[in-house]
C-alpha cells in the first residue's frame, strides 16, 4: 500500500505543470495514477473477500521445502541479530564491490550515437 501511494505521490505533481510538459506527460501520469489507485482499491476490497470465500474449506498442507527454507532463514537471522558486526561488514563489502564494479565498467550518461542507429 505504501509503495503504491508513494508512486501516486510522485506522479501527482504533473497535474500542476504547464505548457509542453503538461501536454506530453499529463496523460501518462493520469493513466498511471488511475491504474494504481484502482489496483489498490481491488487489492484492499475484492481480493480479501474472494480469498475468504474461496479458501474457506481448504485443509492445511505440509510444505517441506518451504519449512526448510524458513528454518534456515531463522538461523541466519538469529545469528545476525546476535552478532551485529557480520551484517554490517557484509553490507560494507557489497557496497565496496558494487563501487569497484561501477568504476571498472565506466559510466556514460549519454552514449555516443552513430547516424546509422537513428535510421529505421
Amino acid at each position: 500500500m505504501a509503495s503504491t501511494l508513494t508512486t501516486v505521490c510522485v506522479f501527482f505533481p504533473m497535474v500542476y505543470t504547464t505548457g509542453l510538459v503538461r501536454q506530453l506527460m499529463l496523460p501518462m501520469a493520469l493513466t498511471i495514477i488511475y491504474c494504481l489507485m484502482s489496483s489498490l482499491l481491488i487489492a484492499m476490497t475484492v481480493v480479501p473477500a474472494s480469498s475468504s470465500t474461496l479458501l474457506r474449506r481448504t485443509k492445511p498442507k505440509e510444505h517441506r521445502f518451504f519449512d526448510c527454507v524458513q528454518d534456515a532463514y531463522a538461523k541466519v537471522l538469529n545469528l545476525f541479530l546476535r552478532v551485529k558486526v557480520v551484517p554490517l561488514l557484509l553490507a560494507i563489502g557489497l557496497l565496496a564491490f558494487s563501487i569497484w564494479q561501477v568504476v571498472r565498467m565506466g559510466i556514460v550518461l549519454i552514449p555516443e550515437m552513430v547516424s546509422a542507429q537513428m535510421e529505421g
